[in-house]
């Protein structure tokens, strides 16, 4: 995943291979940095955001994924699984819960949260995987949970 800027140039963002059948496209906006650095061959972005749509194997519901460089992800509100992964040598976290929106009255929706530290480049990385409002199947968002292992950072 990367994103272009008319000054800073082309950055990645991070990258990872998705599940086997599941389908990728541009978000709500375009990826905005806001800094980026340089690690060996690479330009990575050191702050910004992007938002992208995935489709899961099998027809089920679009998913909408958020990636954050440079904060931390917020988390569910009601965490029903966790788990930790490894990125480049580094630790991280996931979380599965669900999260309300308290002016939706009871609406919810599942999600999936991830955080990383990567001290070679100095980035905070995080992703949030939601599904559709009152979704109640996890398993798309299990699957995701299982590739995290293979992200690279930097």
């Amino acid at each position: 995943m990367a994103a272009a800027h008319f000054l800073l140039g082309a950055s990645n963002l991070l990258v990872l291979a998705l599940p086997d059948g599941w389908q990728l496209a541009t978000g709500r906006g375009q990826p905005e940095v806001d800094a980026t650095l340089v690690q060996g061959d690479y330009r990575w972005a050191r702050q910004g955001r992007a938002w992208y749509y995935l489709w899961p194997a099998g027809g089920r519901p679009r998913l909408d994924l958020t990636v954050h460089i440079g904060e931390a992800a917020a988390g569910p509100d009601d965490v029903t699984d966790r788990g930790t992964f490894s990125a480049g040598g580094h630790a991280g976290r996931w979380l599965l819960g669900r999260r309300r929106q308290p002016w939706l009255g009871r609406t919810s929706w599942p999600l999936l949260t991830a955080d990383l530290a990567c001290p070679v480049t100095d980035r905070q990385l995080a992703l949030e995987l939601a599904g559709p409002a009152r979704w109640p199947d996890l398993g798309p968002l299990l699957e995701f949970a299982a590739v995290l292992e293979g992200l690279e950072c930097h």
